[in-house]
């Protein structure tokens, strides 16, 4: 087993202590159902697509809020640090705690107006969906999964495009790398949600309610 593998099965076994043996509907299409008050996870690596998917459905199904953890640490480092040339590792953690506290109040707020809420973030491991399934335990009616199979060199050239750094095209290649396993084995590491739709990130998507 190389190591991306083994360092994969030890988040899994973290993330299964957190969450209740649910059995999950999978889907291999481009066509989306979101039933009402669903907490709805993006998952895959930069470039895939997760955030234009996103905007999306949030256009396409009224009472919807898109919770974007990107946007949300961007305004977090320009709040707390506006004039810092240098971040350590210390500050960008700081700056994690403020982005992510901020995007769950933002969820629980719109669940309990019986909202959708796409949560966009990279949700590469096991235990970072779990995490988010479990902080926001018994505000949502049923939780829905979109992986963004996405090509890496596809990812990277729509990186690029876009002025990102080579930091990104290593973030995509690593994650790229996680992400894959999973893929032939969804059943095993896509857990505790009602319903899992793995997506053509080449083909377009539609949005619709139940």
């Amino acid at each position: 087993m190389n190591i991306s593998c083994k360092l994969l099965e030890e988040d899994l076994l973290k993330a299964t202590t957190k969450l209740p043996n649910k059995r999950s509907r999978y889907f291999y299409k481009n066509e989306i159902k979101i039933p009402k008050k669903s907490l709805v996870m993006m998952c895959g690596t930069p470039g895939a697509g997760k955030t234009t998917i996103a905007r999306k459905i949030c256009s396409q199904l009224k009472d919807s809020i898109h919770v974007d953890i990107d946007y949300l640490f961007d305004c977090a480092t320009k709040t707390l640090y506006p004039n810092a040339q240098y971040l350590s590792a210390e500050d960008i953690d700081f700056i994690g705690k403020e982005a992510f506290d901020k995007a769950y109040r933002n969820a629980e707020d719109a669940l309990s107006k019986e909202k959708n809420v796409i949560w966009d973030n990279l949700g590469i491991f096991p235990t970072e969906r779990a995490e988010v399934l479990t902080r926001l335990k018994d505000k949502y009616y049923s939780a829905i999964l979109i992986i963004m199979n996405c090509d890496k060199l596809q990812a990277i050239i729509r990186s690029i495009a876009r002025g990102d750094t080579q930091n990104r095209t290593n973030l995509i290649l690593s994650t790229d790398m996680y992400l894959q396993p999973q893929l032939y084995q969804p059943s095993k590491y896509f857990i505790g949600f009602d319903e899992v739709y793995i997506i053509d990130g080449t083909q377009e998507v539609t949005v619709k309610e139940p």
